[in-house]
Parts: structure tokens; C-alpha cells; sequence
């Protein structure tokens, strides 16, 4: 359903047109025979509008944001909704500095791929060196906090591969693999991720 476009404010101009019935009135309501004067059903017309302005305007209108809420934190919390500093500041190592100019840098998360002998989507500055028998990922993140996460593929290859992971440090990651057999695997495809802590 739409929302409704009607206006239904009420006698809102006229405070001496309206006038409250009496508890015990309203308790039973209108009886048979009894005939309501305009005062009382102004009063309730005017009382009923009243409600859906609020219910409009304060209670349920809150299609694009909280903000006009009186305690928008309370209600994050309420329904389980972080803010986005919040979100920020849980997974983006400062979204304020300026000096992070890509979403990997703000983020933390590198990825990176050598396929076919070729190195690609490499974030900018890094290589990946094809030794015999080690792996080098030279990064530019200058700190060993991070960790490592690596995937590889060969297709000849009739059995997994083990890595070992022989080395990460602040500016480089260097790792080996072999098969089953003890034999060095060398034209790998590798998939990467270094995630900062």
C-alpha cells in the first residue's frame, strides 16, 4: 500500500469548538439513543489526528535515516544497526587519514595473482619472484602485522601441494611448496591475501 497523501488535521483552528466527554462517556461509548454533540466529536477527531501526526511525523517516517531520532544510538542498538563510524572503526584502519588514497589501503586487505607465469592484479609497487625452489612476495606495507593467506593451483599436478611458509616480514612474504612426493613445485598459480591486524 502507498502511503496516504490525505490530510486529516481537525478542527485544529477552533480550540472552543471541541470539548472532552466525560470518563465514564468515554468509557461506554455512544449508546443507543444517545445523540454525541460536535464539541465531543470534534474532541475525538481532533485527538485522533493528533496521534497520526506523531505516528507520521515522529514514529514511523524514517525511510532514509535516524537521524531525527531523539536517541539515534539507543535505536542503532536497539535494532542492531552500527552507525558507519562505528563500522569504520571496526574494520577501516583510519578512514580519516588522508595518506590512504585506495580501497586496499583503507580496508587492509591486499590481494594479488601470478597465473600462467605472469604476475597480475598485484597492488601497486609489489612483485611476486619465481625462485627454485622459494616464492617472494615483496610488499610495501613496512610492518609484519598481517596475516597471510595463500592459494595455489598447478595443473599438472596430480596431488596437492604443501607450503611452507618460510618467512613474512615487513617487506616481503616467502614461501616454498612441494608435493606429496618431497618434490619442489615451481610453475604455481598463485592467489594471495594479506589482511593487516
Amino acid at each position: 500500500m502507498a502511503k496516504p497523501t490525505v490530510n486529516t488535521d481537525w478542527n485544529v483552528a477552533d480550540n472552543s469548538n471541541r470539548i472532552e466527554p466525560s470518563s465514564g462517556v468515554k468509557n461506554t461509548g455512544i449508546q443507543d439513543g444517545d445523540t454525541w454533540g460536535r464539541e465531543w466529536l470534534n474532541w475525538q477527531f481532533y485527538g485522533l489526528n493528533q496521534w497520526i501526526n506523531w505516528v507520521r511525523d515522529d514514529a514511523v517516517d524514517r525511510q532514509q535515516n535516524l537521524a531525527d531520532l531523539t536517541d539515534a544510538a539507543a535505536a542503532r542498538v536497539n535494532i542492531d544497526v552500527n552507525s558507519k563510524a562505528q563500522n569504520d572503526a571496526r574494520f577501516i584502519r583510519d578512514p580519516n587519514n588522508s595518506s590512504y588514497t585506495t580501497e586496499q589501503q583503507r580496508l587492509g586487505i591486499y590481494h594479488g595473482e601470478a597465473i600462467n607465469g605472469g604476475a597480475t592484479n598485484l597492488p601497486t609497487g609489489w612483485t611476486i619472484t619465481r625462485g627454485s625452489p622459494n616464492v617472494t612476495i615483496t610488499h610495501n606495507l613496512n610492518t609484519q602485522d598481517y596475516d597471510v593467506t595463500l592459494t595455489l593451483s598447478h595443473g599438472s599436478l596430480a596431488t596437492p601441494a604443501l607450503i611452507s611458509l618460510l618467512q613474512d616480514t615487513s617487506t616481503d612474504v616467502t614461501f616454498s611448496a612441494v608435493d606429496l612426493d618431497g618434490n619442489t613445485v615451481t610453475d604455481l598459480d598463485i592467489r594471495f591475501t594479506l589482511m593487516l591486524r
